[in-house]
């Protein structure tokens, strides 16, 4: 129940993406390309096997294309961000009918034309046991607000600064006025970010060891072969009922993620 929309419009896109295939052009990529891809992911699916303690508790999803980032400010794709939805939490989110609704946030309230106000869910806590609190949303949203080389920078820029009130309570200043404010900040880059870990860190070590809030945690990354999630024990929503680890396998070729997919 915790896995975004997007993971799930994923695997419907891709199984009929698959589907559609031409019958003769699958059997010709499949004569052509199963060699090589059988050669280039023999060790990467070793791997991902390896890391699958429980098959019946894991749930694997088959990607054409590997995440592009940890960066959750610097793309632009729908792709990586259902991976991301799944250990990072927006403030704000938005159900398929268009109707907003909280996430990490406990209320939200439209105090003039310039001003947002939002009070944080008290208890949350990053994947190393941190506290979120306003100074992750201010250090998370001012860092694509201000930076113009992140790709989301202009989704970003009308938020002039966030200011804290407390732990729990902070606004949004913006530029102008920003009646749309809520839907960007439900859109592609929103995940909040753990300043103290970054800070303690570096971003090149949070890019290879990223934390977030989310329903899962990071356990590994093998680029084009395979991203390996485990449930988070003290996730705010509680706990994953139905799976213990969720894997994401690289697997280019539509016939190949069709028929595992089957099998």
């Amino acid at each position: 129940r915790y896995l975004t929309p997007l993971v799930l419009l994923l695997l419907a896109m891709l199984f009929v993406a698959g589907c559609a295939s031409n019958t003769s052009d699958t059997e010709d990529t499949s004569t052509n390309d199963s060699t090589d891809t059988t050669d280039s992911n023999d060790s990467s699916d070793e791997s991902a096997t390896d890391s699958e303690s429980d098959d019946s508790r894991t749930l694997t999803i088959g990607l054409s294309l590997d995440m592009s980032s940890f960066d959750i400010h610097d793309h632009n794709s729908t792709s990586t961000e259902a991976i991301h939805g799944n250990m990072f939490n927006y403030l704000i989110k938005k159900d398929p009918d268009g109707n907003f609704y909280e996430d990490l946030v406990e209320s939200y309230e439209n105090v003039d034309d310039y001003t947002w106000a939002f009070k944080l869910k008290e208890g949350v806590t990053f994947h190393n046991g941190d506290e979120l609190t306003s100074a992750d949303v201010k250090f998370t949203l001012e860092r694509v607000a201000n930076d113009e080389s992140l790709r989301e920078y202009s989704h970003y820029r009308q938020i002039k600064e966030v200011e804290i009130i407390d732990d729990y309570h902070f606004n949004i200043i913006t530029h102008d006025p920003e009646p749309i404010l809520l839907n960007r900040l439900s859109r592609i880059g929103s995940g909040i970010l753990p300043k103290n870990y970054i800070e303690e860190h570096g971003w090149e070590y949070f890019y290879e060891t990223p934390i977030g809030t989310g329903a899962f945690k990071f356990v590994e990354w093998a680029r084009d072969s395979h991203i390996v999630f485990e449930a988070y024990e003290d996730y705010f929503e509680g706990r994953v009922e139905d799976w213990d680890r969720l894997v994401f396998r690289v697997i280019p070729e539509d016939s190949t993620r069709v028929a595992e997919l089957l099998t």
